[in-house]
């Protein structure tokens, strides 16, 4: 016998750790990534260049089935959106300047960033769509 077994309610307790925080970033993306892939919805061809950016990213990022994870905490944490405010305080501090292109490279290597373009760039999103991108910039958060 088990010690969750052993004290009543221990079992649901454990349930009810992982409900703790934010909704997870990282599964509303693969949700909606996979998502559009299957509806095949038409939006305008800047949103549609960002959001295959996304997807080439966090495909990049995504741990592999029967590969060596080398290096995925570094990658997760340097693509995933959790230093996006450090990279760009860095590449915007006083006395450097930094190249559009630059500043596009910086962009299309971060979820975080490439998602707030999505939501501030050319072209309409649907509502389904830019509510989703919304929960997975406050999961990051």
């Amino acid at each position: 016998m088990g010690q969750a077994d052993e004290i009543p309610g221990a079992a649901d307790q454990r349930i009810l750790i992982g409900a703790f925080g934010k909704a997870k970033p990282y599964l509303i993306l693969s949700q909606m990534l996979e998502g559009l892939n299957r509806s095949g919805d038409t939006i305008g061809r800047g949103p549609s260049e960002h959001l295959s950016a996304l997807r080439d990213l966090t495909a990049a990022l995504s741990l592999k089935s029967g590969a060596s994870s080398d290096g995925f905490l570094r990658r997760l944490i340097r693509g995933g959106g959790l230093l996006w405010e450090s990279k760009l305080a860095a590449a915007l501090s006083p006395g450097k300047a930094i190249s559009p292109a630059a500043l596009d490279r910086l962009v299309s290597g971060d979820i975080k960033a490439l998602a707030l373009r999505l939501l501030s760039g050319p072209g309409t999103l649907p509502e389904p769509l830019s509510e989703q991108i919304k929960l997975v910039l406050e999961g990051l958060e």
